[in-house]
């Protein structure tokens, strides 16, 4: 144990997610289409991929050969933009690989092919072009690394040289969820490519592979490319494909990333609940992204506020029309209590869309609250003292309560402090540690009342067990149910021992037995980050503990109490606000209201935390609480427990498609989410799983997932429900939606002319008289279309054209609702 001076107090707001953003979906565009060149020819064209337009992102591959020691260069074109080249397998240079990529425009839309000059001393060549819809074109890295500036989630890599059967692309560390991992190799070889996939997704689904048997003799080409959407961020591992010799090979995995869709954020933070008093006045900012997912409109966007709760609020400012910049900021006073709710919707002017922030809550009070909740040990750990706070608002504090004590030889200071609810909350009894060191385990335990009337030392544990190494780690947190908790470490191992008070603090009267002492896995971490510290409970018994190893690792684990079987789990990361390692020697953690308040040694800065739940990394931002010198602990006797559901869910439904139910839902918001598991049942009563699907973890966003269940059946109806799961193993149901496999009312519908460019007849066969939704949704998800339909028995035709004038040319969604579900099909505008 040590001992520490001059700390600061910070809260963080642990159910805000500010960085997790959903994210729409990359689709092909058309199909790749090869060109070839031989004996010499100084230009490539490759056909436009049917369906471009502008705004899509379009990648050419070429490979050129040749079979005397001239050298190649690489191939080009103007407005092109390399994203690797100037690399061949061949000493004598005489096989190159040629990748590049341009955002097309509205010319490129309505040409018909690219020309791309070629080295003249090439005696094979071969290209293609793919292009991508739904790619942010601003938001991501362009070809030389450069952020904000192009389509790639994370700067592009460069050939891979190999000479094998087996084709191998180094690794790419997407950043964003749902990013499009594509695959490009070129062979100095007429081979065959197969078996394309990546460590994680897995297999990908091969775009071209077509090997050219030319008139250059040894140096004849093989080139392909293969893709698949990564709906986590993380490594790829090694892209691999296999091929039918062993050939010279290039090879890169490249990233794209997916347009953010259109959202409005509210500051301070929608998900978090401001505390202020009657009388008391609120900024608030209201921030749209302002990346390319807002379209359609002129530039002006109007921000209107509006709120609902006991009284009615006047905004300073509303509504509000502002051009081009990304955020307005309004205020608003509060004359009556009760809780608010506070809402921003803002329209982009001309056409453009309308998006709605999250909800932003504000509780007001009448008086402030007088009764303590928040203790701390102050002057270097020799006075214990308090703080009032509601909902991470601070309203007093530190006021002094008494004096620890210590026995002789026993240390000075406190080193660990907790609060019980014995006799009862607000009386509960303090116990606290001495800060001594160089103990191999024995560690007295001290209990005072609540005002420091009776001190005693109330019981001693081995925190150990048969273990004699020296403890650097040891940290004391009191639970819901009264008992304590004391988590400790000797920089190989973590240990974990529990001790049950008496009823009042008197000498001995706390009850421990080295039994109580049990060994702690770790997951995501190390024993010997547990240096410096904390941990404290929430009111269903999750563990909350904080590890920092002093040199720039700071990390919070969580897990449930289970004996020797106790897996603490490393959920944050510390950084600081310029995403580097926090530098801080010592934080102390204590949850209330599921607000974390943290102590930082001598820094005062703002800081970011990054969470690690499950695949995805998301940001939490942390804010200033309190600044006090010569805090030592902490402890509270508040012990909350997690009254939101991980999951707030939107839509729900499942469609026939082909020989597949197809199960769409939408997330409003995730907080700590796992996985979700599909269950599908025959009777609508017993229901067995179909299959599960990774969450997105957190999001203050809608997420959209989609999960496909073969058809076993041939007549009946299939139910579905879906089972949200969260990261404490907490569940939920939806509502269950059913599937009706025969004697459907509207039978497969035909499309055409499909692609359009005006026009659009939708043919449909009814057994009866009934209503229809024709819907178009864009590549983004967003609904662009919606028109009713009376279809009567038998052969009916539904004209589309008025509403597709503003359709922009590009791939669609069609869906026909009908009231058994849905039938879908892709459209295309010309």
């Amino acid at each position: 144990m040590k001992k520490f001076t001059f700390l600061f107090v910070f809260a963080l707001l642990a159910n805000l997610i500010i960085g997790s953003a959903a994210f729409g979906q990359i689709s092909l565009v058309g199909t790749p289409q090869t060109a070839t060149a031989t004996g010499g020819a100084t230009t490539l064209t490759i056909p436009k991929p049917t369906g471009l337009a502008a705004g899509h992102v379009m990648i050419a591959h070429i490979v050129q050969a040749n079979n005397t020691d001239n050298g190649l260069s690489d191939a080009s074109r103007a407005g092109w933009t390399e994203i690797t080249g100037s690399s061949n397998n061949d000493n004598a240079n005489r096989f190159r690989g040629t990748l590049l990529y341009r955002i097309a425009d509205a010319a490129d839309a309505a040409a018909v092919s690219f020309a791309f000059s070629l080295d003249a001393d090439e005696n094979d060549a071969e290209g293609y072009i793919v292009a991508f819809s739904g790619v942010t074109t601003t938001s991501g890295f362009d070809a030389g690394g450069n952020a904000n500036s192009g389509p790639f989630d994370v700067d592009p890599g460069t050939w891979n040289n190999l000479t094998s059967n087996s084709l191998v692309a180094n690794p790419s560390t997407t950043a964003t969820v749902s990013a499009a991992v594509i695959m490009f190799s070129g062979l100095a070889d007429n081979s065959n490519i197969g078996s394309w996939s990546t460590t994680t997704p897995g297999a990908l689904t091969e775009l071209y592979d077509t090997p050219l048997d030319g008139p250059g003799g040894p140096m004849d080409l093989g080139i392909g490319a293969a893709w698949v959407i990564k709906p986590t961020t993380g490594s790829t591992g090694n892209g691999t494909a296999t091929t039918t010799a062993t050939p010279r090979s290039q090879s890169v995995l490249i990233a794209l990333r997916p347009i953010s869709p259109a959202s409005v954020t509210i500051n301070p933070p929608a998900l978090s609940i401001s505390t202020i008093l009657v009388g008391g006045n609120l900024n608030l900012t209201a921030t749209r992204n302002s990346d390319e997912s807002w379209t359609g409109g002129n530039g002006n966007f109007t921000y209107t506020w509006s709120s609902t709760g006991p009284a009615a609020l006047a905004f300073t400012s509303n509504p509000n029309t502002i051009t081009g910049t990304s955020s307005a900021t309004n205020a608003t006073g509060f004359s009556v209590a009760g809780e608010y709710t506070i809402i921003c919707t803002v329209q982009e002017q001309g056409g453009g869309l309308t998006k709605v922030s999250l909800s932003k809550k504000v509780n007001v009070l009448a008086a402030a609250p007088t009764a303590a909740n928040l203790w701390a040990t102050s002057s270097n750990g020799t006075q214990i003292s308090h703080f009032v706070v509601s909902s991470g608002t601070y309203f007093s504090g530190p006021t002094n309560d008494f004096a620890p004590t210590f026995v002789a030889n026993n240390g000075t200071s406190t080193a660990a402090l907790g609060k019980g609810v014995v006799p009862n909350p607000a009386q509960g009894h303090f116990y606290y540690l001495p800060n001594t060191s160089g103990n191999s385990g024995s560690i007295n335990i001290y209990g005072a009342t609540y005002n420091g009337g009776t001190i005693n030392v109330v019981g001693n544990v081995d925190a150990n067990g048969a273990s004699n190494n020296q403890l650097g780690f040891v940290r004391l947190g009191m639970g819901p149910d009264g008992r304590g908790w004391i988590l400790a470490g000797d920089g190989s191992n973590v240990y974990l021992s529990k001790f049950t008070p008496g009823a009042t603090p008197t000498a001995n009267s706390a009850t421990t037995s080295t039994e109580d002492v049990d060994g702690v896995t770790l997951v995501g971490g190390s024993a010997a980050t547990f240096q410096n510290g904390d941990i404290c409970l929430s009111g269903n018994g999750t563990i909350f503990a904080l590890a920092n190893d002093g040199n720039g690792v700071t990390q919070i684990f969580r897990g449930t109490p289970n004996g020797n079987a106790t897996i603490l789990t490393k959920v944050f990361d510390l950084v600081d606000n310029n995403g580097a390692p926090f530098q801080g020697l010592l934080m102390e953690l204590l949850l209330m209201y599921w607000v974390l308040y943290i102590f930082q040694l001598m820094k005062v800065c703002s800081l970011l935390i990054r969470i690690l739940l499950t695949a995805q990394l998301v940001q939490l931002a942390a804010s200033l609480y309190k600044p006090k010198q010569g805090l030592q602990d902490l402890a509270s006797n508040v012990f909350p427990t997690q009254s939101t559901l991980p999951v707030k869910l939107g839509t729900f439904n499942v469609t026939k498609q082909g020989n597949n139910a197809v199960i769409d839902w939408t997330t409003l918001t995730e907080i700590n989410s796992d996985y979700f598991e599909i269950e599908r049942s025959k009777d609508g009563i017993n229901f067995v799983s179909a299959g599960t699907k990774q969450a997105a973890g957190n999001s203050a966003a809608a997420v959209n997932y989609q999960f496909i269940d073969p058809i076993t059946i041939n007549s009946g109806i299939l139910y579905y429900r879906l089972k949200s799961v969260d990261l404490d193993a907490k569940s939920t149901y939806s509502k269950i939606v059913t599937l009706r496999l025969s004697a459907s009312i509207v039978k497969d519908f035909n499309v055409y002319p499909n692609p359009f460019s005006s026009d659009l007849k939708v043919e449909l066969k009814s057994t009866k008289e009934t209503t229809i939704t024709i819907r178009i949704s864009n590549a983004a998800g967003q609904l662009v279309v919606s028109r009713k339909a009376v279809l009567q028995t038998g052969e009916n035709t539904v004209v589309l054209s008025s509403e597709l004038s503003t359709l922009k040319s590009g791939m669609y969604m069609m869906e026909v609702v009908t009231e058994e579900g849905k039938l879908t099909q892709k459209i295309i505008r010309r």
